[in-house]
């Protein structure tokens, strides 16, 4: 009884001191320190046109590279194996001219 007693206490006090709380100054100097930060960021910052280019338009840029050699791979084997198919049957019937000429 006497603990729960001196408890409740304890939460009293700490609500009164919640009632009475006296508000914190701000650091006066925060502000200049901001504005000096983003004075010297905007000098550093270069005036005119720049290219920038950042590591996702870098990744962008591979990944289309990338796709476009691949079409054109792609374009180039079809043509490849149109003409491998002519030519085979070309040979076929090379072979078959060949085959009808033999005398045995």
């Amino acid at each position: 009884m006497k603990d729960r007693k001196r408890l409740l206490e304890e939460v009293e006090k700490t609500l009164q001191a919640f009632d009475h709380d006296i508000p914190l100054e701000g650091n006066p100097f925060l502000a200049t320190r901001i504005q000096a930060e983003r004075d010297r960021r905007r000098q550093l910052r270069p005036t005119g046109f720049r290219l920038h280019i950042s590591l996702n338009q870098a990744i962008i840029l591979c990944v289309l590279l990338i796709n476009i050699v691949t079409v054109i791979h792609y374009l180039d084997w079809n043509r490849n194996q149109t003409l491998h198919d002519k030519l085979v049957l070309a040979l076929k019937e090379d072979v078959q001219i060949v085959q009808s000429q033999d005398p045995f």
